[in-house]
């Protein structure tokens, strides 16, 4: 239950206090502002779902929000209420409201920030966290805030993953370079007088490993390109190969799977016939 009634100054040192075990458990996080009321935090994805393995996102945490389901309304300060948490960061996700869908965009479909009827006081910001990376990595399809989102989800697991890498690479990347001089993990991503981008040879490397992973299930005859010199677009025409390649043996296999059962079916057919003709002659004797 809430804990209605705790006085601003009260919220704001539990606030602080509660972003500061964000930054002890690992978390970079800096200032989003000069009075201690916002902080971004760096988030990093594992490989539990291979659509954002590797990714690297950006939340802004604030300290109040309003009590309104768009968060609307006279505000309500942490832990009285959530803290507004969303992606500050491009990032496409079905749990996670896009720019045009209505919501405050990079609202997180999380429980306990979207009904505020269901806040416990005693709900840490470290123990939300991990509530969204959990939704990282399971996508919850029963409440699907980006309808897009959930279309490529519905289509298959590489249809999701080029979904995503095609918002990241076109928006997140540009965005992270922006933001590479408030976080030192970022810190020459996008300086000028860097011939290469740190965060491109990451992305690099990436891009290598699932190219490579790739070519595993890539038919015979595929001409191969180095998975060292492999572009996004190699990517995307190598997956369409697989799957153009699946789509032939899965006809071929169906095609085997008749034509043995109609075999079998003649074969029954044909020793029928053979004791039927048996019969008729032993009867005749």
């Amino acid at each position: 239950m809430a804990a209605a009634g705790l006085p601003h100054a009260k919220c704001f040192g539990i606030f602080n206090r509660r972003i500061e075990e964000v930054r002890r458990a690992g978390y970079e996080v800096v200032p989003a502002d000069d009075d201690g009321k916002a902080y971004f935090v760096l988030m990093r994805f594992g490989a539990q779902n291979p659509a954002y393995s590797g990714k690297i996102y950006i939340l802004k945490i604030e300290s109040s929000r309003g009590a309104g389901i768009r968060a609307e309304g006279p505000q309500i300060d942490y832990p009285n209420g959530p803290p507004m948490i969303r992606f500050h960061s491009p990032i496409v996700h079905v749990n996670v409201a896009p720019k045009d869908g209505g919501d405050l965009p990079g609202s997180i479909c999380v429980d306990v920030l979207k009904d505020i009827s269901k806040w416990k006081s005693d709900t840490s910001i470290l123990g939300i966290l991990a509530q969204i990376t959990l939704l990282m990595e399971e996508p919850g399809m029963d409440s699907p805030w980006d309808i897009d989102a959930a279309k490529a989800f519905k289509r298959g697991p590489e249809a999701y993953s080029r979904h995503v890498q095609e918002n990241y690479d076109s928006k997140t990347i540009p965005y992270l370079r922006k933001a590479a001089g408030k976080f030192a993990s970022l810190r020459g991503v996008c300086s000028p007088e860097a011939k290469k981008f740190i965060f491109d040879d990451i992305t690099g490397r990436m891009l290598s490993a699932r190219y490579s992973s790739l070519l595993e299930r890539a038919p015979d005859d595929y001409k191969q390109i180095d998975p060292e010199e492999a572009t996004i677009d190699d990517e995307y025409a190598l997956i369409d190969v697989i799957a153009i390649a699946d789509d032939k043996r899965k006809i071929k296999e169906a095609a085997e799977k008749r034509e043995k059962a109609e075999k079998a079916a003649a074969g029954k057919k044909s020793a029928l016939g053979a004791k039927l003709l048996r019969k008729k002659k032993t009867g005749k004797k």
